[in-house]
């Protein structure tokens, strides 16, 4: 339970992604799976969620994610 409200703790939409991109891979090459991975990064940078993890980061404060 423990690990289960760490993992929802974080951004929804970068979790939604690493699910994809985890049914995704095995049924992909490696080199397949890289540049998939790669291109969600991208999209995830780019969120609200993303720019706010920063900002707690170096505010050493907990994140408030909206799912944006």
């Amino acid at each position: 339970m423990a690990l289960a409200e760490r993992v929802a703790a974080n951004p929804p939409r970068s979790l939604r992604v690493a699910k994809r991109l985890l049914l995704d891979s095995q049924a992909l090459r490696l080199n397949e799976v890289l540049e998939i991975s790669a291109a969600y990064q991208a999209l995830v940078h780019e969120t609200p969620d993303h720019h706010e993890a920063i900002d707690a980061f170096l505010e050493k404060r907990n994140p408030n994610f909206t799912g944006a």
